[in-house]
């Protein structure tokens, strides 16, 4: 029997850091994330963000490709929010992303950060190294 668990904190911005997650489109891409990541296998334990960039916290099975999950995730969620909503300002994600593991022990604290993220960066408590992200090439 195999035993695996393997905890990973992924966030991406909006194309150049559009404020377009709020209200109901947030909602719709926060649910299109979490079902996004049911479909490949994988499970979402928090959402969060502000206007202009998502956290997630999940846990991705070792079969699948860390960057061919956070690239569904990001596919699913615009296709979603797009679909529904037929905005005139289309939601679009940058081509990055920053994703980093970490350990069972850390995962109280993690989710917390996630679920926080309006207060914390209205108050100016962010950890900038959960913050980083790469341009995409």
């Amino acid at each position: 029997m195999r035993r695996w668990r393997l905890y990973y904190h992924a966030v991406w911005y909006t194309e150049e850091g559009a404020s377009l997650l709020e209200g109901e489109i947030k909602g719709l891409a926060y649910e299109a994330i979490r079902h996004g990541a049911e479909q490949l296998g994988a499970t979402v334990l928090a959402v969060g963000g502000t206007n202009n960039h998502v956290h997630v916290v999940l846990i991705i099975p070792p079969r699948i490709a860390v960057s061919d999950c956070i690239h569904e995730l990001k596919r699913t969620s615009r296709h979603t929010v797009n679909q529904h909503l037929g905005l005139l300002t289309r939601l679009r994600w940058q081509k990055g992303y920053g994703v980093f593991t970490f350990g069972k022990r850390s995962l109280e604290s993690v989710i917390e950060y996630v679920q926080h993220q309006e207060e914390l960066h209205r108050n100016g408590e962010i950890k900038d190294y959960y913050e980083r992200v790469d341009d995409g090439t």
